[in-house]
Order: C-alpha cells, then sequence, then structure tokens
C-alpha cells in the first residue's frame, strides 16, 4: 500500500527557509525517485547541511516541497493528533510536521521532481498569482488576457 508521494523541486539552499525541505534516499534518481528519510519545515541552512543532504544533488541543493502531495487517509490521523495537543512549529501547526509522522510510521513515503512553477498561496499575492497562472493555461486564455488588459488601463487612469 501507498501512504504518500510528495513531488518537490530542487532549490538552492538561500531559499530553504520557504519551504519544507526532505532528505531523499534515491531509487531511481534518474526519473527523479527518492524514499523520504526526513521531513522539515523551513530548516535553516545549518540544518539543511547537517540533517538533509540527498545523495546525488549537487551541493547547496535540497528537495523541496513544490506543493503537490498524495496521501493516504492515515494523514489525516497524524494532523488531527498535532491539532489535539496543540503540537506548534514556528507557531503553527504544520502539514509538514503531520507528514514527518506519517512518514516515520508508513513504509512508502515517496518523494517525485517535479517539473513547473511553484507558488507560494501562503500569501496574499502569492495566492493570486496562482490563480493567475492557472487562468492563464486554461481554456479561457484569451478572455483572462482582456480581463488583466482592461483592469490595468482602469488603473492606469486612476
Amino acid at each position: 500500500m501507498l501512504d504518500a508521494v510528495t513531488g518537490v523541486q530542487p532549490t538552492l539552499e538561500r531559499l530553504l527557509h520557504l519551504f519544507g525541505t526532505i532528505r531523499g534516499a534515491p531509487i531511481d534518481p534518474a526519473k527523479g525517485i527518492y524514499k523520504a528519510e526526513l521531513i522539515i519545515e523551513k530548516p535553516s541552512i545549518e540544518v539543511a547541511r547537517e540533517k538533509l543532504v540527498t545523495p546525488g544533488q549537487p551541493a547547496g541543493n535540497y528537495l523541496s516541497h513544490f506543493g503537490m502531495h498524495v496521501f493516504s487517509p492515515q494523514i489525516l490521523i497524524r494532523w488531527n493528533n498535532l491539532i489535539k495537543n496543540n503540537i506548534r512549529e514556528k507557531g503553527e501547526i504544520q502539514l509538514t510536521a503531520a507528514q514527518e509522522h506519517l512518514r516515520e510510521h508508513c513504509e512508502k513515503y515517496w518523494v517525485v521532481v517535479t517539473q513547473g512553477q511553484r507558488y507560494d498561496t501562503g500569501i496574499p499575492y502569492g495566492l493570486m498569482e496562482t490563480q493567475l497562472a492557472l487562468a492563464l493555461n486554461g481554456i479561457h486564455r484569451t478572455e483572462i488576457c482582456e480581463a488583466i488588459a482592461r483592469i490595468l488601463a482602469m488603473q492606469v487612469k486612476s
């Protein structure tokens, strides 16, 4: 049974403060497939260098969350435990902590290198940027572009 799959992107260490990061054991690195060995939310560079180096990644590069996950229902049990016991990291109940707890108690937690643009939906303009990117890649691209042009033209006039 598969417990979890998380999409990741190679990330420079100077950006690690923005992302959950995973140390992976290579399964098929040519295809970007690893087994998760440790998951830490927004690690410092020092912690990453000590605990999160994935074999085969260039120096200073780490596997960080892309924002795509597939979980078994067990993740809800892990997350509920964090909520019930008010277990917080950096002042928040973290999905990453639930992921690490799931990883510790499951056999198959895979990590897959994912292509594409990563957006931060945890910040107001990041959510807008994400929605805009999705809209511009959809079937209504022309209408969206026209609407953006109208909105920008009104902003310039005011």
